[in-house]
């Protein structure tokens, strides 16, 4: 399927999918649930390789507003790398200097803890030398 086939898809399959919610009187933050429950599901379909390193020149905000239930998404300049240590998020801050947000997986929390001599109280290695 080329490309320009594969948007017409997409293109129909949207406008049936909001047409069958008004129909079903679905609207606010019921659809927007629904929608994010297709695009999880989309997203979940998608086989390709397992991978510990996901990088993105930009990247897109997706939140529930919590007073009205809508979805709304918005892209972003923001950096985006995951690795099995985290994700770092890289923009600038509003002098045009970079900023980062870093958000640690467990696993790197619990290797910054064995550094700090809070981890495991006996060797890990059955007591051999690896010196």
């Amino acid at each position: 399927m080329k490309n320009n086939e594969l948007l017409a898809l997409i293109d129909t399959f949207t406008k049936e999918f909001l047409r069958m919610s008004a129909e079903l009187g679905i609207k606010d933050a019921e659809l927007s649930t629904a929608a994010r429950q297709l695009f999880d599901g989309i997203c979940g379909g998608i086989a390709g390789e397992e991978s510990i390193r996901f990088e993105s020149d930009n990247g897109v905000l997706e939140i529930i507003d919590k007073n009205s239930g809508r979805l709304l998404r918005r892209y972003l300049e923001l950096e985006y790398l995951e690795t099995a240590n985290g994700i770092m998020l890289t923009g600038e801050n509003i002098a045009g200097e970079q900023a980062q947000i870093v958000y640690l997986s467990e696993s790197a929390i619990g290797r910054i803890h064995e550094l700090q001599g809070e981890g495991w109280d006996s060797p890990r290695c059955n007591d051999n030398d690896h010196f």
